[in-house]
């Protein structure tokens, strides 16, 4: 009986064409001679390809290193515009120094310039002996007036605060609040049951029976001013409106030409009432006491506020052809006993 010969592994590669003489353990493939050193060049390669990678990526993170502290220039950057900070601070505190003693230099001077004017009146009325007791008193109260400027505290008459209208370095802003010009806006224009006290300086409703409304004398036609109050509201039954009317506007009925705001977080338009959006955040409404800072701003034809309490800004878009120049500040009064006082 014949014997069969034990069967040969074949080499993977050739397939049935070559015997296989050598064991890859790691794939546990079998190859010829020649496919064997084949198949070792490709895990040569393969490996080759792994390191390449790995050198990449190294050479990439080294990269990356430098890069992170390379981070001086962002410093310098920061370091510039602390600088320019500075050097904005330091310059308008020079400026305002300056101009608070050039406010005070020019107080003494004024008040030096109209005691000497006196006293020209004085000596020539007793030089041509021509003089009656109305000149009496009205240079005894002349006189008067100018004791008081002169023996006031000269610190009180003199204000600073920031300007909410300019970012970054606030500039500062000086007035002489005892002093007061001819300039100055007051409250002269009424309809209704307001009270005009302090000069034109206070506006108070005294009959909630009758809607009242109240305007200052100046005119506004080009530039930019603000005019700083204070709306002090004894409920909040009924709104207060401040803002602008134009001049030509009559108190015989609702100004069409306002335009403004009311405590309860509403606008006026040409006249028409306005609800916010409901994305807007609260500002006026609940306060019976706040302090507004309006802008007129005539050249770009609209007018802004500023909320001391809260910081809050708002600002509206005037139609001239509703509300022609020149415009006048504007309130509307209800409740008896809300007030109005111009700073």
């Amino acid at each position: 009986m014949a014997s069969s010969s034990p069967m040969k592994p074949l080499c993977t590669t050739c397939g049935n064409k070559g015997v296989g003489v050598f064991k890859c353990e790691g794939c546990s493939q079998i190859f010829c001679r020649k496919h064997s050193n084949e198949h070792r060049d490709i895990l040569i390669h393969q490996l080759d390809e792994i390191i390449f990678e790995h050198d990449t990526l190294q050479q990439t993170i080294i990269e990356l290193k430098e890069k992170q502290n390379d981070y001086h220039h962002l410093i310098e950057q920061v370091n510039e515009w602390e600088k320019n900070s500075i050097i904005k601070i330091q310059r308008t505190a020079v400026e305002t120094r300056q101009e608070i003693e050039k406010l005070i230099v020019l107080q003494h001077e004024t008040i030096s310039s109209k005691l000497h004017h006196l006293a020209e009146q004085l000596r020539k009325a007793r030089e041509d002996d021509d003089f009656v007791e109305i000149d009496l008193r009205l240079w005894k109260t002349k006189l008067q007036e100018l004791n008081i400027n002169v023996t006031a505290d000269v610190h009180p008459t003199v204000t600073i605060h920031e300007d909410p209208f300019i970012t970054l370095v606030s500039q500062l802003n000086i007035k002489s609040i005892t002093q007061r010009s001819e300039d100055d806006e007051k409250l002269v224009r009424i309809f209704g049951s307001v009270q005009i006290d302090d000069n034109g300086y206070v506006a108070i409703q005294r009959d909630s029976t009758m809607i009242s409304y109240v305007s200052g004398k100046n005119e506004y036609s080009f530039g930019r001013y603000k005019i700083k109050f204070n709306i002090d509201k004894t409920e909040l039954y009924h709104t207060t409106v401040f803002g602008i009317i134009s001049k030509m506007e009559k108190f015989t009925q609702w100004p069409s030409s306002c335009h403004g705001w009311s405590n309860d977080d509403t606008y006026y338009r040409s006249g028409m009432y306005h609800s916010n959006n409901t994305n807007m955040k609260s500002d006026l409404k609940g306060q019976t006491s706040f302090t507004i800072e309006l802008l007129l701003d005539c050249d770009n034809r609209k007018i802004q506020y500023f909320n001391e309490q809260t910081k809050n800004m708002r600002e509206l878009n005037i139609n001239l052809e509703k509300c022609p120049f020149p415009w006048q500040i504007f309130f509307y009064l209800r409740q008896i006993g809300d007030r109005i006082q111009l700073l």
